[in-house]
């Protein structure tokens, strides 16, 4: 089959597992690796609050098995607009599947029996399939157990927010990559006076990104500060 690497509309800017942050999650980032390598486990779940690396570990699992030759494909449903369950038809053909946000898809009965069915097709294929959602397992809200018993199959990791000296590493890394300097008295202010959700985070520097460059400015703190209370005022 043509090799494929299906991804959400919204990624996370070349997600890869050199660029990961493991923080606490160094064991559960080692496990996906070792899954896109083919050499680790089949299937294997992670779960966690959002913003906690879920996506990014499975996007990076997707880049490097495309990268080793393998067929990949990675599908986000919060993420995608989905034609319908049919999608997951033939998956079981492909190296390996990646399905993030399984939680929204709980309680919908026709992608609860499709997932069903791709995890026993995957398994007769000898593919692999790797899983996030956000609440643990025995908590999500499916109305099919035997597919809860399939999400089972394999070990499960929780992902641990990262801590804010991690996620100014995070965001100094974006920032260098968007070719931006950011002083680390901003950056402090930032995680301090802002959301410490690692996405929105993101979304703000790409924002100030934009700003800097329409006012030709540096990302100092007095910038920073203005453009914030300029935005604030005008959204209220």
């Amino acid at each position: 089959m043509t090799r494929q690497l299906a991804l959400p509309l919204r990624l996370i800017t070349d997600a890869g597992f050199e660029d990961f942050i493991p923080g606490e999650n160094g064991e559960a980032a080692a496990a996906v690796r070792a899954a896109a390598e083919a050499g680790g486990e089949r299937f294997l779940s992670l779960w966690g609050s959002e913003g906690c690396g879920k996506s990014h570990l499975l996007q990076a699992a997707c880049r490097l098995a495309d990268h080793l030759g393998q067929a990949a494909f990675y599908l986000s449903p919060k993420s995608t607009p989905l034609p319908g369950p049919e999608l997951l038809q033939g998956l079981e053909m492909l190296d390996l599947v990646a399905i993030d946000d399984i939680d929204t898809l709980a309680g919908q009965p026709a992608w609860e029996e499709a997932l069903y069915q791709l995890y026993n097709a995957i398994r007769q294929q000898n593919g692999r399939l790797l899983a996030a959602f956000r609440p643990p397992l025995a908590q999500l809200p499916l109305s099919l157990p035997d597919l809860k018993s399939r999400l089972g199959w394999g070990p499960s990791y929780r992902l641990h927010p990262l801590s804010d000296s991690d996620k100014g590493h995070v965001l100094q890394r974006a920032a260098s990559q968007r070719g931006l300097s950011l002083p680390g008295d901003t950056l402090n202010y930032l995680l301090t006076h802002y959301s410490r959700d690692l996405p929105r985070l993101l979304d703000l520097l790409d924002q100030l990104d934009q700003a800097s460059l329409e006012a030709q400015r540096r990302l100092t703190l007095p910038f920073v500060r203005q453009w914030l209370k300029d935005r604030s005022e005008a959204d209220s």
